[in-house]
């Protein structure tokens, strides 16, 4: 970048932000990283051919996705590729498309099982709830179906649902949530290797 370059961008910034000010609340950072990126990339001189964009920035998630499930995606760095290497169709209707789950023993793969669910029901919903039902379907389908200790398991790991009580549906907490991405993460990262 030329002295000359850093003028035009003091002048310049003026009108970014205008334009960033116009864009909701919860995408305006990711519009500023945007703007900014393709301002220095036109100042930069035209790209060779094939060459890949130089900004990282995760594009945003795609607005027919419930507001909710947006935030999970922004607050945990998922992009629509992560997702839809855990879930397919990426939206209403979402199924989980993994064929091993990750966890410790029975016990382990509940939890993630637990996890995986609420969040494939917030695709659909915005809501972060699984029901017992579906998932003790899901366990057996799954072959981590243990009747003597599935209602153990979760009071174990009462931290990761809001308010648990026996033998009521699961609702995601703050930690639910964040395990919940790191989860997503890891499963979309083992099916890419």
């Amino acid at each position: 970048m030329q002295p000359a370059d850093l003028d035009r961008l003091k002048g310049d910034l003026d009108n970014i932000l205008a334009v960033v000010k116009k864009v909701p609340t919860e995408l305006q950072e990711a519009a500023f990283t945007v703007i900014l990126q393709r301002w220095l990339d036109d100042i930069g001189g035209p790209k060779a051919a094939g060459q890949p964009p130089t900004h990282s920035q995760p594009s945003p998630p795609p607005p027919d996705l419930p507001q909710q499930f947006q935030t999970f995606m922004r607050a945990n760095a998922l992009t629509n590729d992560i997702v839809a290497k855990v879930f397919h169709p990426v939206g209403p209707g979402a199924q989980l498309v993994v064929s091993e789950l990750p966890g410790k023993g029975k016990a382990g793969k509940q939890i993630s099982l637990a996890l995986l669910t609420a969040v494939g029901g917030a695709l659909s919903e915005g809501l972060f709830k699984c029901s017992l039902e579906d998932l003790r379907n899901l366990c057996v389908h799954y072959d981590c179906y243990d009747p003597g200790n599935f209602a153990a398991t979760l009071k174990n790991n009462a931290d990761l649902f809001k308010g648990y009580k026996r033998a009521e549906d699961l609702e995601l907490s703050s930690a639910g949530l964040k395990r919940a991405g790191d989860l997503v993460k890891s499963v979309a990262s083992a099916t890419s290797t």
